[in-house]
């Protein structure tokens, strides 16, 4: 007989706190293994980025040399080029592929795909720039002091101004 009044509940608040911390600790791990691939994604897309940015750079100098450039890249970033072409246009499309270690799965192969074009160089007014350093508009004619901008404050020279006046 139970002297105590309590019945047969006495310990059970210890098996609920048991099965709640394993449902915590299985959430937890499971946030972690995708954490852990998602993780593994953006260093292979970041790889396939960069090559893509390196090889868009010498598009035009020859496709081989920017597909060289964009392996050595994938290279450095623990990935390898896995396709590398280069358009008459010069956009590039780059797939890389990494080896990654997931938890559970092992050793898998995550696969990333980037495209990037040749780079205009243009100033702050959309003037392109020239490898000479000289400056270009849309249509080709070279930029003269008339197509400079103007400042605040470079409206006329200032002996030129009328004084202020207060009224």
């Amino acid at each position: 007989m139970d002297v105590m009044g309590k019945g047969r509940d006495r310990g059970s608040a210890t098996i609920w706190t048991v099965a709640l911390m394993a449902l915590v600790f299985a959430v937890a791990m499971a946030v972690a293994f995708a954490g852990t691939a998602r993780v593994a994604r953006h260093r292979a897309q970041g790889a396939a980025d960069l090559s893509a940015l390196a090889a868009a750079r010498l598009a035009f100098v020859g496709s081989d040399r920017g597909c060289a450039e964009a392996a050595s890249i994938a290279a450095k970033n623990g990935s390898a080029v896995t396709r590398c072409s280069v358009g008459d246009d010069g956009v590039v499309e780059i797939e890389v592929a990494m080896k990654v270690a997931l938890p559970l799965k092992g050793r898998v192969v995550m696969a990333a795909r980037a495209r990037a074009g040749p780079v205009h160089v243009t100033d702050p007014d959309g003037w392109r720039r020239t490898d000479e350093g000289e400056s270009t508009g849309a249509d080709g004619r070279a930029r003269t002091d008339a197509d400079e901008p103007v400042m605040a404050g470079d409206e006329e020279p200032a002996g030129e101004r009328e004084p202020m006046r207060a009224d």
